[in-house]
């Protein structure tokens, strides 16, 4: 008789340590929890003080955004997770399937909280001050007879380049109308008149021309580190990451090396100003991050970054970097970042 009762107590705590393991998730501190326990609270609201983009999957295309403190409803849980670095802090969470006009798309959980955040005055101030929107010169696709194409206007800026040589000018482009040939969504591509790096809309900005300096390597493997001087201030970005295997590869009419990378992190440091991590991808499918632009974009005499930092071979995604919005213990802070989808 004790020896049924044994079996039949190690089989119920069995039981117990499986649902647990399969009902956890994380929250929006990063902190797991039982995933039914969180599904209680259907309402959640949006705390990054920029907006949360939604997607149309998760990590898909940018499709949206909602602005801060709007409350969403969450409909479906995809157990995919992601760690990501927002402006060194560390933010992990699931994203989640919510509701926008009856359609499910997905944002990330780590952004959400279940209370809503207190609005001040100052708020949409400070978002402008702080985030900057960009665009490429590339393809669009429709959501819901939307495109992130109908807010560029004549009073954006564009870096363009010319001569090797790089300016800030006002916009100049064509918008051309088609199809997906794949989705058979409605799309529009932006088409420039110049060789036009990124469009920003920043008004801030200074026209004419921009200082700019060309870097002795686009792609800063795990272990390398490049150096910058600019103003009598040196600048070093250094990288670190677990390279998976090395193989040399057609690019640019040229062989080139290829590595996969995982846990990649990007740190700058100048001479009065230690090392601080600014960017960290955990891993990259048949992509790897690249170096567009060295210069100083927002004329304060100190250099400016933008990064290709395509996380799969379906995306397009660019970050600027700028050093005018940077903390007194940062050197340079994201100002915007872009992530297109081309999947089918």
């Amino acid at each position: 008789m004790k020896k049924v009762f044994y079996i039949l107590l190690a089989t119920l705590l069995l039981n117990c340590k499986t649902n647990t393991k399969e009902n956890t998730t994380f929250n929006e501190d990063g902190i797991q929890v039982n995933k039914q326990a969180e599904a209680i609270t259907k309402e959640k609201f949006v705390i990054a003080k920029s907006g949360l983009n939604y997607r149309k999957e998760p990590k898909g295309e940018v499709i949206g955004k909602f602005e801060y403190a709007t409350k969403v409803n969450i409909v479906k849980h995809s157990l995919v997770f992601e760690t990501i670095n927002d402006n060194n802090n560390i933010k992990k969470g699931e994203w989640l399937g919510v509701l926008v006009n009856n359609d499910t798309v997905y944002t990330f959980g780590a952004y959400l909280s279940n209370q809503k955040p207190n609005i001040s005055k100052t708020t949409k101030a400070q978002e402008k001050s702080v985030l900057d929107d960009i665009l490429l010169p590339f393809t669009y696709r429709d959501w819901e007879n939307k495109n992130p194409v109908n807010g560029l206007n004549k009073n954006w800026l564009e870096l363009n380049t010319e001569d090797a040589n790089f300016y800030l000018n006002h916009a100049n482009y064509t918008i051309k109308s088609d199809e997906d040939a794949c989705t058979g969504d409605s799309t529009k591509t932006i088409i420039p008149k110049n060789k036009t790096l990124i469009y920003i809309n920043n008004p801030n900005l200074k026209l004419g021309a921009v200082y700019s300096k060309k870097s002795s390597k686009n792609k800063i493997w795990p272990n390398e580190k490049v150096t910058f001087n600019y103003k009598a201030t040196k600048y070093t970005i250094r990288a670190e990451g677990d390279i998976i295997s090395t193989e040399q590869v057609h690019e640019n009419n040229s062989l080139e090396r290829y590595s996969v990378v995982e846990n990649y992190k990007l740190y700058i440091a100048t001479d009065q100003i230690s090392e601080v991590l600014f960017l960290e991808e955990a891993s990259f499918n048949d992509t790897f991050v690249k170096l567009l632009f060295i210069g100083d974009i927002d004329s304060d005499n100190k250099l400016d970054f933008i990064f290709e930092a395509n996380r799969h071979y379906e995306e397009k995604r660019i970050i600027l970097y700028l050093s005018t919005i940077a903390k007194d213990n940062e050197i340079i802070k994201k100002a915007a970042e872009i992530a297109i989808g081309f999947d089918c």
